[in-house]
């Protein structure tokens, strides 16, 4: 047994019982299986003959349901429309154990669903149902408060910036470079949780600072 795997042993071993948030962009993933054996008389393109379909957790729903595998109690916090996906999301997050108290839902807002159609595996096309643009500020504000108001309870917060707008960076704590024992003070502020900061590229940068990760605005 090499020194880098007792070393992720140890790791994975010390994420289990951890209550660890995970605030990010929740989506759909979902998947049209086929075959392919002939190209469409209409255009240049494969005919694909379905056989089934399939739909997991997807960006900051796969992170959860991964730390969730691996043993850890996990709140996920996000912003999901009300429709079809949205119940979706929920019914998956709650079959790996996790509530769902932490997604706001906004009825003016679609939840992100990505279809990928695969034949004799490989992948098509992907088709994209999503808002690109950024949370409205009552909707920041309102989930700030749920990942606030639990933050007391939590020995790590994963803030995953991505480009649906739900990974804020005014919820990030200084301590992000790893998943040290919690210091919380019992006022249930940011700064008593360590933070892991994982920007998406269109919306955040990082910047390393001694021995913290400090999300900021792109310019």
């Amino acid at each position: 047994m090499t020194t880098d795997y007792r070393k992720l042993t140890r790791t994975v071993t010390a994420l289990r019982g951890r209550r660890i948030g995970v605030a990010g962009d929740f989506m759909l993933d979902r998947y049209v299986w086929g075959s392919a054996t002939r190209l469409s008389p209409e255009a240049p393109v494969p005919v694909v003959d379905f056989v089934n379909d399939s739909q997991v957790l997807g960006g900051a729903g796969n992170v959860a349901a991964n730390l969730a595998a691996l043993g850890a109690a996990v709140l996920p916090f996000g912003v999901v429309g009300e429709d079809e996906p949205a119940r979706a999301i929920r019914e998956c997050l709650a079959a790996v154990g996790m509530v769902t108290k932490g997604l706001v839902a906004d009825a003016s807002r679609i939840t992100t669903v990505k279809t990928r159609i695969v034949a004799r595996q490989q992948q098509i096309v992907r088709v994209d149902h999503e808002r690109r643009e950024p949370l409205s500020r009552s909707l920041e504000e309102s989930l700030i408060r749920r990942i606030k108001a639990a933050l007391g309870r939590l020995d790590a917060l994963v803030n995953l910036g991505l480009r649906q707008g739900s990974g804020d960076r005014r919820a990030c704590g200084p301590r992000a470079d790893g998943m040290p024992s919690p210091r919380h003070s019992g006022t249930g502020e940011a700064e008593d949780v360590p933070a892991i900061c994982v920007p998406g590229r269109h919306r955040h940068r990082v910047q390393r600072e001694r021995s913290r990760l400090l999300c900021n605005a792109a310019t």
